[in-house]
């Protein structure tokens, strides 16, 4: 009941601290109330309402997460992508590749899925890989791009990888360590 009445704050921190109460301690009985602040103006308040009902409904979250990512702002989104290294499974990984593909023109979003993408690849996050890597060939996006390839990267992959022992000491030894595990010899 204090939670519920902190969540009414005009101190949008504290507001938001109490919207992300809910869906830590399971108050299955609030969720209801969480809903209305999925239209508040402020973004970081419209996140933490997400990510208490994503919490809150485990089995429907995936679905809900993909709405509110398709209706927020880009800064929201960023947020939101985020939440699928908590909540994402392999199942997600095809709806987040298409979500990316449309919307991975920026670094940030570029950063963020390749992040998650690393850490569950799939299949179909190969084509947004190759294309994030060759479009921001900074250290963190080879270094996922890397890691994808090396658990279920193509032949077509090694072309870029052997191009990537050009890179400084850390992107070699991460290509060359692919390259080794995909069986094309010892770099």
């Amino acid at each position: 009941e204090q939670v519920a009445r902190l969540r009414l704050s005009t101190d949008a921190r504290i507001a938001e601290q109490a919207i992300r109460t809910f869906g830590a301690i399971g108050a299955l009985e609030r969720g209801g109330d969480l809903f209305a602040w999925l239209e508040h103006a402020d973004p970081a308040l419209r996140v933490a309402a997400t990510e208490s009902l994503i919490r809150l409904e485990r089995g429907r979250s995936l679905l809900f997460l993909f709405e509110r990512l398709r209706k927020e702002s880009p800064e929201a989104q960023l947020k939101l992508l985020a939440l699928f290294d908590e909540f994402g499974d392999l199942d997600a990984m095809p709806f987040l590749a298409q979500f990316a593909e449309q919307h991975g023109d920026s670094l940030p979003v570029a950063q963020t899925v390749m992040r998650v993408f690393a850490r569950r690849p799939h299949p179909r996050c190969l084509p947004f890989a190759r294309k994030a890597a060759a479009r921001f060939p900074r250290e963190e996006i080879l270094q996922a791009y890397i890691a994808i390839v090396a658990a279920i990267g193509e032949e077509k992959d090694h072309e870029t990888l052997i191009a990537l022992l050009d890179q400084p000491p850390t992107i070699q030894c991460q290509a060359a360590g692919a390259l080794t595990r995909r069986g094309c010899g010892r770099y």
